[in-house]
């Protein structure tokens, strides 16, 4: 073979390779875009307590298929009622007042959801599954291994912020993984002791998104909130989330983490 033939040879198998890579990163990101749903809670209207509104509140993803519908992670703190005194504890929104939709915001086709179990998010499991029944097909992003996370490892998520009127997609890098994090941190903010840290645009609305490995193409965490500086005026440094690790403790034993109301 020559020299010329050898050269046109390689960049045929180039394009070959090269061509599937591509279209699977557009798969991808749609897969992405299209498991990640709004969250809304049914709540007063403001001007009429006698109705009621559907307020886009978090962001939830599709992980699990199930006979009827599917099984969603999101945030534990987007479907509780935080209620404070001598003792805090959390009261789970209850069935009727949950609901999601699908696709490009703006639609209006609500799918009932219900709470199967929440988390303690005042200590660090800011963890909840949603069982969904629908015929809607949702693509299902599985549960991946935040253990295998390094600092830089690529991310990206989607959700839809600031009123859920654009559905965005966000990419970034693991910051800081949590053997990187003092421990102390953890007894002066309760709610990060399970945390990672992540470069990742997140807003209000986005909580509850899952957080998605490009390399593993899976869950390796939930977004649950922003990191700042603690003086006046504030700056993001970074965004919070529990990792998947967390999440696959927490549902196999549900029960050691919560903090719901004691009178049910």
């Amino acid at each position: 073979m020559t020299i010329k033939g050898l050269i046109a040879g390689l960049a045929l198998m180039l394009l070959a390779v090269g061509a599937p890579a591509n279209a699977q990163d557009r798969a991808f990101r749609h897969k992405v875009y299209d498991s990640s749903v709004q969250l809304y809670i049914l709540e007063p209207d403001q001007n009429d307590s006698s109705k009621l509104f559907d307020n886009p509140a978090c962001t939830a993803t599709a992980f699990e298929k199930t006979p009827k519908g599917y099984h969603l992670l999101t945030a534990a703190h987007c479907v509780v009622n935080e209620h404070k005194g001598l003792f805090t504890w959390d009261e789970v929104a209850p069935d009727g007042t949950l609901s999601i939709t699908t696709g490009d915001p703006g639609n209006v086709d609500h799918t009932p959801a219900t709470v199967l179990m929440v988390g303690n998010w005042h200590d660090g499991w800011d963890v909840a599954v949603l069982n969904v029944e629908t015929t809607t097909v949702i693509p299902v992003i599985p549960l991946g291994d935040d253990t295998k996370l390094e600092m830089g490892d690529k991310i990206v998520s989607v959700s839809a912020p600031n009123g859920g009127e654009i559905k965005y997609w966000f990419e970034g890098y693991v910051s800081a993984a949590h053997h990187q994090i003092d421990e102390l941190l953890g007894h002066q903010v309760r709610s990060w002791q399970n945390s990672t840290f992540i470069q990742l645009p997140g807003f209000p609305g986005s909580s509850g998104a899952s957080v998605v490995s490009v390399d593993q193409q899976a869950i390796i965490g939930i977004y649950t909130s922003d990191v700042s500086e603690g003086f006046p005026p504030y700056q993001r440094i970074a965004g919070a989330m529990t990792p998947v690790s967390v999440v696959k403790e927490f549902i196999a034993n549900p029960k050691l983490h919560l903090n719901l109301d004691p009178k049910k």
